[in-house]
């Protein structure tokens, strides 16, 4: 028998790979349909056309979506704390039982996934950035 981390992060990853895979599929087909054309009229082979045409444009338009579900998957994590995943809501938790200080830890632990929202959000914001400049 497995444990619950093995079953947390099985599910957080499922559901991830399901909600990525819509966001990179809206991604390809929001690319106009000229530029496929386009490679095709250069002799391109549908592989090249993905790689060197598409891709590049998709990860543009998915960016900030992939940014979003990575801020999802990180309150997910808060939520695996309930069948006993050590995490950070976790370690608060725990923090909270064993010295009978409920704001504390909580406060603690919301700082820390506050600073971890911020941090992927600046990250995604900086790469947005460049690739605005570069395009």
């Amino acid at each position: 028998m497995r444990g619950a981390a093995f079953y947390a992060s099985f599910t957080l990853s499922l559901n991830t790979a399901a909600y990525c895979g819509g966001i990179w599929s809206g991604a390809i087909q929001a690319i106009p349909e000229g530029q496929r054309e386009a490679g095709q009229s250069l002799g391109l082979s549908k592989t090249w056309i993905m790689i060197s045409v598409l891709l590049p444009q998709a990860f543009r338009l998915a960016l900030p979506a992939i940014g979003g579900q990575n801020i999802l998957l990180l309150k997910g994590t808060a939520l695996a704390s309930t069948i006993t995943v050590f995490e950070l809501m976790g370690a608060a938790n725990l923090v909270r039982a064993q010295t009978f200080r409920v704001y504390e830890p909580l406060s603690a632990a919301a700082f820390g996934y506050f600073l971890l929202a911020v941090v992927i959000t600046t990250g995604f914001g900086f790469f947005e950035r460049r690739l605005a400049q570069r395009y």
